[in-house]
């Protein structure tokens, strides 16, 4: 609720809603009555309103506010105390649920009233005349500060902000006050509420909101030379147009080799590349050395093999290792990528070239009997290639040696899946090369059932 008093005569009361902000619900107390002070009990059951009765002195009227009706507040209207108080005195709710009263009539003796019980009916309220009295020289005239303390309030809140401010030597930064108040005090008794300071260290500014005081710390941190980094790289790719994204370090105030200012930057080739950056108070600058390297092309091989069978897995990028991540199941030769299964199950080989690029295929080990149709090709028989590399409109398949009757062209993507199979049934056969998307592919070039080679194709339209 909020409540009004105005001259000449007239006390209202209204309801105010504190989510809208919405004043409604006029109840008009009285309308003959002057008055200066008014307040709330600290439950807000109670009204305390100071009425000028001039053939009787000030009176302390209170009103019980918590009624359910209108008539039945201004019904319930008791005076609390009668004479000698002031015509203009002002009342405020104390940080102790109390309120307090200067006193017009005192001037000279300086004493402020209290009614010590506020939430109490009538004279249980227990009104106190002369009960605090002030230092010397000093009395309480018509109003008083209009700050509504609740309790529980603390009167002193510390607080630190680490977010780093950054000096340079010789430099002067300005410090702002976290928090808005109607007073400031910092460390060197300056009471605006910025300050500047001209070296690093802890700095704090006390900022007093009514009868509560916060007391902020503020750390400022000199700006450090610069720091070199140093990051090798080597990033596979999937092709000649493929790019690749450097992500600087975190931090703010980014700037490339190239001018750029974000945090990421794209490359397409290999080379040495460098991106500064702020870190906290320091400046960075960190290196990228990077070398692209191309996947190895799929491995070939059998999908299937038997418990104490023995097959070869193929790739025709030289200087590789393989490797197999279930030994329970099937080894693998590190150098000849010859297969020796152990158990039925499932295994996973890794084929990782001498640049750090890796491709990987799954096969399945069963019980016998089984046909594995693993072979070892005799590559001699097969003379095959595609080109031109990279390919646009179209790409051409050759044939030379041994043609073999069930000759086929199998195309596969990066990740291992099936794109096109068709029969070769020439020894030279041209492709369109907009049936296939930009991408690198492993073609197996060979029969069906027998010996195959392994080519790579570069499609770029």
């Amino acid at each position: 609720m909020s409540c009004e008093a105005c001259a000449p005569s007239g006390i209202e009361l209204f309801y105010f809603n504190p989510s809208s902000g919405i004043v409604s619900g006029r109840i008009v107390l009285d309308s003959t009555k002057w008055c200066y002070g008014l307040e709330f009990s600290h439950d807000n059951t109670k009204l305390y309103a100071n009425w000028d009765n001039f053939s009787a002195g000030e009176t302390i009227l209170q009103y019980d506010v918590s009624l359910s009706t209108p008539a039945a507040i201004v019904a319930s209207v008791l005076t609390v105390a009668t004479g000698g108080i002031g015509p203009e005195t002002q009342m405020r709710l104390g940080p102790d649920g109390k309120i307090y009263m200067n006193r017009l009539s005192d001037l000279s003796t300086g004493y402020l009233d209290v009614i010590n019980y506020p939430n109490l009916s009538g004279t249980s309220c227990g009104y106190t005349s002369h009960a605090v009295a002030l230092i010397s020289g000093s009395d309480g005239y018509i109003g008083m500060p209009s700050i509504y303390v609740p309790l529980g309030v603390a009167s002193y809140t510390h607080t630190r902000h680490d977010t780093l401010a950054c000096i340079f030597p010789g430099d002067s930064i300005r410090l702002y006050a976290h928090d808005p108040a109607f007073a400031y005090l910092w460390y060197d008794s300056t009471s605006l509420r910025s300050n500047y300071v001209t070296t690093s260290g802890i700095y704090w500014v006390q900022e007093s909101n009514s009868c509560r005081i916060n007391i902020d710390t503020i750390v400022v941190a000199p700006l450090r030379d610069t720091f070199n980094f140093r990051t090798d790289t080597t990033v596979c790719v999937l092709s000649e147009a493929h790019t690749v994204s450097l992500s600087a370090p975190l931090g703010t105030e980014y700037l490339w080799y190239n001018g750029g200012v974000a945090a990421v930057d794209t490359i397409m080739s290999s080379g040495v590349y460098w991106v500064s950056y702020t870190n906290g108070c320091t400046r960075k600058t960190d290196t990228f050395h990077v070398a692209m390297a191309d996947y190895p092309l799929a491995i070939a091989g059998a999908d299937t093999f038997c418990v104490n069978g023995s097959g070869i897995l193929t790739d025709p990028t030289p200087g590789g290792v393989w490797a197999s991540n279930n030994l329970a199941v099937a080894t693998i030769g590190s150098t000849n990528g010859v297969v020796a299964p152990v158990a039925s199950g499932t295994v996973t080989f890794y084929y990782t070239t001498a640049s750090g690029c890796a491709v990987s295929k799954s096969v399945f080990v069963k019980d016998h009997p089984c046909n594995t149709a693993v072979t070892n090709p005799n590559l001699a028989d097969v003379i095959a290639d595609i080109y031109p590399i990279p390919a646009n409109q179209e790409f051409v398949v050759t044939m030379g040696g041994k043609i073999m009757p069930d000759a086929v062209l199998t195309i596969f993507d990066m990740a291992g899946r099936l794109v096109k199979t068709t029969k070769l049934t020439a020894a030279q056969t041209t492709f369109a090369a907009n049936e296939l998307p930009d991408a690198v592919y492993t073609c197996r070039i060979g029969c069906s059932s027998g010996p195959q080679v392994v080519r790579k194709l570069v499609i770029k339209h």
